[in-house]
C-alpha cells in the first residue's frame, strides 16, 4: 500500500480513488522511496555503479536505499526507475531492468490458488530507447522458463503515438505470445493506471477502464511452478553507442484494495403513510451503498429509498460489496420503528397530487389516477422487489390542473409483485401493486 505522496493525481479510470494525506518531501532532498511506500513485501532487481545486476532486499529498500537508478523525485516525491540500455541483465534475460519483485504478501502462489492476488499502480513513462521503444512496467512472472504470464508493456516515444500492450502466452503447448491493445493514443509523462487480479490461474487486467483476461490451466503452466508481482522498468531494448535510459515514476504501488466503512446514523421513528426517505448511509469510498430491510412487512427498499409498508419494527442494513480498489465494508444496521398514524393525520395520502393506481391486481395495464389543483411535472418509475428499475411507465412530463388518468401495459411483466414510485415535483408516492394472470 502506497504510504503516499506529496502531491496527489487524479486517477484516470471510471472509479473513484482516495489518496491519503502524503509525507513531506523537502526541495531537492526528498526522502527515499522506502518512506513514501510501503516495499516491505518487495526486493528491488537493480544494478550497481559497475552496471552490474544486484539484488536489494525489503529491509534495504525500507531503510532508505536509493541509487541513481532507484530515487524519489525531487518535485513530487515519486518512485524513479531509471535503466540504462548498457546495464547487465538477469539470467535468461537480454535486457537490463532496474524493477521490484514481489517476495511476501502472498509472493509465490500456484496457479490453482484460490485467493485473489492484486496489484494496483500508478505512473508515468518518461523515456525509452528510441531504436527499440518498449518497456515493461508491471508483470505477472514464474521462475521457470517462459514463465511471463503476463507483461503489460509500453511501446512507443513519439507524441500521441505510444500505446501499451497486455503481452500473455496461450494456454496451450506453444505458449505462444499474443498481445491486447489496452491503450493507444498516448504520449511519454502521460499518467497512467492498472489493475491485476490473478485467481484459481485466471487473470485479469484493467488499463484506463479497458480490460484484458486469459485464464491458464495446470496441462501447460504451472504443475511446479509459482508466481509473482513484478513493477517497475524492464527496457525492450540493450546498446551502449550510445545508451539509452528507460525511465519509469511510479506514484501508487499496491498488493492491497483499500479498507472502507460505512457511516450510518440512527433513523428518527416514521408513522405510517409517510413518504419514502433515504436512510443516508455513507461510504468512506464514496461508492454507492446499498439497503435491505429485515421486516418487508414493516419496510421495503425501493429504488435506493425505505418505503413504509406498515407498523412494527425492522433493521435497515446499509452494505457496500466493493470494487477493483476497495474491499467490501462491514454491514452496518439500524432499527426503524414505524408507528400506526392516527385516523385523519394522514394527509398525505389524499388531496392535491394524491395518486390512486387501479385495478390492482392487474393483468393488462394499470390506471393512475390523480387530482392537481395547478400544472405540474408528473413521472413514474416500476421497480421489482429487490429495488431493480425494470421501466419508465411514464415518463417525466407537465400535466395540466385537474383531474388526470394516465394508463400504462404490463402486459410484459411476469407475476409478482412490483412498486410504482410516482413523482409530483418534488413529493413522491410509492404503491405496491400485484401482476397476476390466475384466474
Amino acid at each position: 500500500m502506497a504510504k503516499c505522496l506529496l502531491n496527489t493525481f487524479l486517477l484516470f479510470v471510471l472509479v473513484h480513488i482516495n489518496i491519503a494525506t502524503c509525507q513531506t518531501l523537502t526541495g531537492s532532498n526528498p526522502l527515499p522511496p522506502g518512506a513514501n511506500f510501503d516495499l516491505n513485501a518487495w526486493k528491488l532487481q537493480t544494478l550497481d555503479a559497475d552496471l552490474k545486476f544486484i539484488e536489494k532486499t525489503p529491509f534495504e529498500l525500507e531503510t532508505g536505499y536509493t541509487s541513481p537508478f532507484f530515487y524519489s523525485d525531487s518535485t513530487d516525491g515519486s518512485m524513479v526507475f531509471r535503466v540504462p540500455s548498457n546495464g547487465s541483465s538477469t539470467a535468461n534475460s537480454s535486457y537490463p531492468r532496474v524493477e521490484l519483485r514481489q517476495v511476501l504478501d502472498g509472493a509465490n502462489w500456484s496457479l490453482s490458488d484460490q485467493t485473489e492476488h492484486y496489484l494496483t499502480a500508478e505512473y508515468k513513462v518518461i523515456s525509452v530507447a528510441q531504436p527499440k521503444p518498449g518497456i515493461i512496467i508491471g508483470q505477472i512472472h514464474g521462475y521457470e522458463d517462459e514463465s511471463e504470464l503476463l507483461k503489460l508493456r509500453w511501446t512507443g516515444y513519439k507524441p500521441g503515438q505510444c500505446y501499451i500492450e497486455a503481452r500473455f502466452e496461450l494456454n496451450d503447448a506453444t505458449r505462444a505470445e499474443y498481445g491486447v491493445t489496452l491503450a493507444t493514443g498516448l504520449s511519454l509523462g502521460d499518467l497512467v493506471s492498472y489493475t491485476i487480479t490473478m485467481k484459481a490461474g485466471k487473470i485479469t487486467i484493467w488499463l484506463n477502464g479497458v480490460s484484458a483476461t486469459q485464464t491458464y490451466t495446470t496441462a501447460y503452466f504451472g504443475t511446479t511452478d509459482t508466481y509473482y508481482f513484478k513493477a517497475g522498468a524492464y527496457l525492450q531494448y540493450n546498446g551502449s553507442n550510445p545508451v539509452y535510459y528507460g525511465k519509469t515514476q511510479f506514484y501508487k504501488l499496491s498488493l492491497a484494495k483499500q479498507p472502507q466503512t460505512i457511516s450510518f446514523n440512527s433513523l428518527t421513528t416514521k408513522k405510517t403513510g409517510d413518504p419514502d426517505f433515504n436512510p443516508g448511509a455513507v461510504a468512506s469510498s464514496g461508492l454507492a451503498v446499498s439497503y435491505s430491510s429485515s421486516n418487508t412487512a414493516v419496510a421495503t427498499i425501493v429504488g435506493g429509498n425505505v418505503h413504509i409498508e406498515g407498523s412494527g419494527s425492522t433493521l435497515i442494513t446499509a452494505s457496500q460489496a466493493g470494487n477493483l480498489f476497495y474491499n467490501a465494508a462491514a454491514d452496518v444496521s439500524r432499527t426503524l420503528t414505524v408507528t400506526q398514524a392516527p385516523a385523519g393525520v394522514d394527509d398525505t395520502r389524499e388531496g392535491n397530487g394524491h395518486f390512486q393506481l387501479y385495478p390492482n391486481p392487474a393483468s393488462d395495464q394499470i390506471v393512475i389516477r390523480f387530482y392537481l389543483s395547478e400544472e405540474s411535472k408528473v413521472s413514474a418509475i416500476l421497480y421489482d422487489l429487490t429495488g431493480r428499475l425494470v421501466k419508465i411507465v411514464i415518463p417525466e412530463a407537465n400535466q395540466m390542473p385537474g383531474e388526470q388518468k394516465l394508463m400504462f401495459s404490463i402486459s410484459d411483466l411476469d407475476d409478482g409483485v412490483y412498486f410504482v414510485c410516482i413523482k409530483n415535483g418534488n413529493k413522491s408516492q410509492t404503491e405496491k401493486v400485484i401482476v397476476s394472470r390466475q384466474e
